[in-house]
Parts: C-alpha cells; structure tokens; sequence
C-alpha cells in the first residue's frame, strides 16, 4: 500500500520542482553567456565592457573565478584599490573551499595578484579609544570605516590621507598623514572632552563700622529679638512608591545586563568574519547589531541607574523622625564705655 502512494506521490513531486529547475538553469545559462562575453572583450581590450559583464554574472552567482576576473579587470583600468578588494576575497573564498575546481591555479592568480598590489598601495590603522560614545564615525579620504575595520590596515593610496572622526558633543579630529606604498601608517583618533565651566562665586565683601562712627541711641538698647521654632509636623511615611522605583532601576540594569551580553556575541560573529586585513561584508550586520545593542545597553544602564537612585534616597529621606519643638531667645545691645562702645550677644536655647 505505502509503494502505491510512493509511486503517486513522486510524479507529483517532480512537477512541483521543475520551475525552480528550470529558473537555476536559466539563470546559470545567463551567467555563462556573460562570461563568455566578458572573457571576448578582454580580449578585444575593452576592459571597461568586460568589467561591467563580469558584474553582472557575480550578480547572479559569485565564484571564486569571477572573483579573479574582476580583480584583474579593475587592475587593468587602474582601479587598485578596488583590484586589490577582489583579489583579497578570492583568496579566502578559494582557502575555504577545499573541492573547488581549479583551485591551485585560481588560488596563485589571486596570491599573485595580492603581492603585486600590497607593493603598490599603503595601508591606514585608525585607532579609536575604548571609551568612545556611541555615534562616533570615522572616514579616510572621505569614506567612512565601519567600526569592524577600527584597528585594522585599512588600503589607500600612497600620498597625503585625511582622517576625521566625528561624533556627540564636542568630538571632531582631523589629521593629515602621509603614507607611502607598501608601508602602514597608524593614527590614534583622539577624543576632546567638553569640560563644564566652574561657576566663579563673587567674594564676600567685608563691612566694618569705623570707630569713630556715632552709633544711633536706639542702638544702644535694642529690643530683644525674639525667634519661636515652629511645631514640628510629623512627616508622612512614604509607602511603597520608593520600592517600585528603586524595582523599576533594578529591572533597568538587568535589561543593560541582557544588552551587554547581546552586544559582546555580535562582537564575536564580527571579529570572526574579520581577517588580518580584510572583513567579509557580513560582519557589517553584526556590527549593526553590536551598535544598536550597545546603545540599548547604555539608555537602559542610565535609566535604571537613575531610577535606582531616585528610589533609594526617596526611601532615606521618608523615613518617619521626630523633633522636639525648641524655643529660642536672643538678645542683642550696646553698652557705652570711656573708649566707645561694648557689643553683647546673649539668650537662652
């Protein structure tokens, strides 16, 4: 019985998976005809045509192969820097895959190619301290460098680079170095911190009565002053709202300890999608992942932090105490004498 519904089932199997069959197949068709194409015009010279062909049949299926054209296309025009990209990616794609087909001879036309174009470019390391906020960007000759790319080589031509960083606050770098080919130049970003201005309190301005003054005769026999404390009014307790507060600050830091841990993996997947020299494009959505957690990460530290705080200095400063109301007299007077005056402060707490 199972081998007569086997026996319908596989024709109907076979009909359903023909149009994904046969999509493959065209699309495999076009990307060879595209080679063939490419490698004509190549051949002809017109390194331009055979460039945009060779794009367009990666753009259906990228292989190690296309990888080594377009590498040598882009040298052929000039383009080093953008050479030197494929070629470094053809590598990496050909040491990962032990079974490809022609894999000695892809594999030294893309090593080939890299020595020839690391002799002909400089590199770039642009480091940028640990303690930079979030928002920070920072762009060599105008481009701007993923934060995967921080600390590593990144290619330029030899010659006067621009580096700038940017970011909140006051954070603005700008230096021009000189690089030349073959040789890497470090540069450390350096982040300038808005210091708060010290508020400057006026001196107080000693009054001093001369001694010669003629102190007034209602001077002399001044009323005493009479100050009264006012009763104490016991202070309300101050209930659970200082629990819920400070409840709430704990939750906040466990969610900035959950975005910790969130950020520090898509860390990992990036670093391991980044070789010495060049990152695969994947490691930009980690990074993306990184940056959006590690800002989660901080929202909620400083919230929760802050409402911890509030919680327990709410809960301090509620605490029920009691005062004794207290009544206090001064007094205050002035006894002439042979040489002047004697001033008197006197009461009772």
């Amino acid at each position: 019985m199972n081998l007569r519904r086997l026996a319908w089932l596989l024709p109907a199997l076979v009909t359903a998976s023909a149009p994904a069959f046969a999509q493959e197949s065209r699309d495999e068709l076009a990307r060879r005809e595209l080679l063939t194409q490419a490698d004509a015009a190549r051949t002809a010279g017109d390194h331009t045509r055979a460039l945009d062909l060779a794009n367009r049949a990666g753009q259906l299926r990228m292989t190690p192969s296309i990888r080594l054209m377009l590498a040598q296309e882009h040298d052929s025009l000039g383009h080093v820097l953008d050479a030197l990209d494929h070629a470094g990616r053809c590598v990496r794609a050909v040491e990962a895959d032990a079974a490809l087909p022609n894999r000695d001879r892809i594999l030294s036309g893309c090593r080939a190619l890299v020595t020839s174009l690391q002799s002909r470019v400089g590199t770039v390391t642009v480091h940028v301290p640990d303690s930079a906020p979030p928002g920070v960007h920072v762009r060599v000759q105008g481009g701007e460098i993923a934060q995967p790319l921080w600390g590593i080589p990144c290619p330029v031509l030899p010659g006067s680079v621009l580096v700038e960083a940017s970011g909140p606050g006051d954070i603005n770098f700008r230096r021009q170095v000189m690089v030349d080919g073959g040789r890497n130049t470090e540069v450390t970003v350096t982040l300038a911190a808005a210091e708060a201005a010290t508020p400057v309190r006026p001196a107080p301005v000693a009054t001093t009565t001369p001694a010669h003054a003629v102190v007034p005769a209602a001077a002399v026999a001044r009323p005493a002053i009479d100050v009264r404390a006012a009763p104490t009014v016991p202070p309300r307790r101050p209930g659970v709202a200082p629990w819920v507060v400070g409840g709430v600050g704990v939750l906040g830091l466990g969610i900035s300890a959950l975005f910790l841990g969130l950020r520090e993996s898509a860390k990992t997947s990036r670093d391991a999608l980044c070789g010495a020299q060049y990152c695969d494009p994947t490691a930009v959505g980690f990074q993306s992942t990184a940056d959006s957690t590690n800002l989660g990460m901080w929202v909620s530290f400083g919230l929760g932090g802050a409402a911890l705080a509030a919680g327990v200095i709410w809960l301090v400063a509620g605490r029920p105490h009691t005062e004794t109301p207290t009544r206090t007299a001064w007094n205050f007077g002035a006894v002439p004498t042979p040489g002047g005056f004697t001033f008197g402060l006197g009461g009772n707490l």
